[in-house]
């Protein structure tokens, strides 16, 4: 069964996983086909947790893996694409006051202190 919530309710769009897509599908939930928000996260090199799905991204034509590259770096190439790229926190925050159920797909955490952070987030 299809979810409406998946990649933060805008999947398969340029604004899957992006703070501008959770808040045009926000409606969603009242849909036939919602059954909870998704969202993939990864660590940058940097050590910041931030919302993406795939584990790589083109920068200057070329494909670079996201776990080699800064947070900075990241949001950067994303936003050459018109791709903005959250904070994990940031969606965190906007996901918290929704009554609906949330789950946190992990992609890539390298370090101790990441997952830290994620357990103490949710």
């Amino acid at each position: 069964m299809k979810n409406s919530g998946h990649r933060l309710g805008t999947s398969g769009t340029s604004m899957e996983n992006t703070i501008e897509g959770l808040q045009c599908s926000l409606e969603n939930p009242s849909r036939r086909d919602f059954r909870y928000w998704e969202f993939d996260i990864r660590e940058s090199s940097d050590g910041t947790i931030f919302v993406f799905h795939d584990d790589s991204i083109i920068v200057d034509g070329a494909s670079s893996e996201t776990s080699e590259m800064t947070y900075s770096e990241i949001r950067d190439a994303g936003l050459q694409q018109g791709i903005s790229i959250p904070l994990f926190s940031e969606v965190s925050e906007h996901l918290r006051v929704r009554e609906e159920p949330v789950m946190v797909e992990i992609k890539h955490l390298e370090t101790d202190q990441a997952r830290l952070e994620v357990l103490e987030t949710i």
